[in-house]
């Protein structure tokens, strides 16, 4: 019985430091900012190299891409800090692009690579809104480009 209470409490612990004390999603709102953050950083790298670059997201990741004029392939990026990246257990993200909604495939398969969302080299963004939520949780992150050429994060509860 004491071994039951001990593993009920570990699990309640964990939920409590994932979710905040206060109700708010640490790791969804870190992700989010992540996202975000790397997005600001391909638009620059964009604008310095005069290159395009991509996103490419499937259900439980993303990784960043740049294009090779040469031959007309998107690569990997050397840079260590655009690494392919998983989303946290729960986590669950969604794009659109243009306004309508993409279908995220949920792993990665494919041989040739190819971005659903574009960063060109002048730094313009494809217009699109990405959206994070926890699995079973109504709040969602919500990351769109703004009229000045940024990006714009906010929460909206559906």
């Amino acid at each position: 019985m004491l071994v039951v209470i001990t593993i009920i409490s570990i699990i309640i612990s964990g939920v409590v430091l994932s979710v905040g004390v206060v109700g708010r999603d640490t790791s969804l709102i870190t992700e989010t900012r992540r996202l975000s953050d790397l997005l600001e950083y391909v638009r620059d790298r964009a604008e310095l190299e005069s290159r395009d670059y991509g996103l490419k997201i499937n259900r439980t990741g993303y990784e960043f891409l740049r294009y090779e004029p040469r031959t007309s392939l998107w690569v990997i990026p050397e840079d260590e800090s655009l690494r392919p990246r998983k989303l946290p257990t729960g986590l669950l993200i969604e794009l659109d692009l243009e306004g309508r909604t993409m279908v995220l495939a949920s792993t990665k398969k494919e041989t040739i690579l190819h971005p659903q969302l574009g960063v060109q080299a002048n730094g313009d963004y494809t217009p699109f809104e990405l959206r994070m939520r926890r699995e079973g949780n109504s709040i969602t992150e919500i990351i769109r480009p703004n009229e000045e050429g940024g990006l714009t994060t906010s929460e909206s509860e559906k």
